[in-house]
């Protein structure tokens, strides 16, 4: 049980730090990737 815990934890931080590099490289310089992630970069610039 304190395994699982521990790794849901890590995947929740790497998840939020995913989510930091993603949001600083792309949205900040208006870069589109591929996918919905792309459309919707582009619908919101």
């Amino acid at each position: 049980m304190k395994k699982r815990v521990i790794d849901l934890l890590l995947v929740t931080i790497g998840s939020f730090i995913t989510a930091i590099g993603f949001n600083s490289m792309f949205v900040d310089n208006h870069i589109a990737s591929g996918g919905m992630v792309g459309i919707s970069v582009d619908m919101k610039a």
